[in-house]
């Protein structure tokens, strides 16, 4: 989780915000404008229960959310936001489907 943090914590702020713009906008477009938002504040409890913290680092936090977005906008986000987004689980030397 920690690497995960760190990888995150490492991308530019202007592609970050960039990818959660486009994920905000493929919520809106699939015509669930909150689940984003909701996917966001879920990933935080389980945040901070694998690391043991609470509260814990946000790029932990944005790190977590950017794997499970990428997983659930799958399809409905270009495949660089979508490499952006789960980078640093894949850069963590952890696996997604597709």
């Amino acid at each position: 989780m920690r690497r995960m943090g760190r990888v995150c914590a490492e991308i530019d702020g202007q592609s970050w915000e960039a990818a959660c713009h486009a994920v905000t906008e493929a919520s809106i477009t699939w015509g669930f404008p909150l689940r984003a938002r909701s996917l966001y504040w879920e990933t935080v409890p389980a945040a901070e229960d694998a690391v043991g913290e609470s509260p814990t680092d946000p790029s932990v936090v944005n790190a977590l959310w950017g794997a499970a977005v990428s997983q659930a906008f799958a399809g409905r986000l270009d495949s660089d936001t979508s490499a952006l987004l789960s980078g640093p689980w894949r850069m963590a030397g952890l696996s997604l489907p597709g």
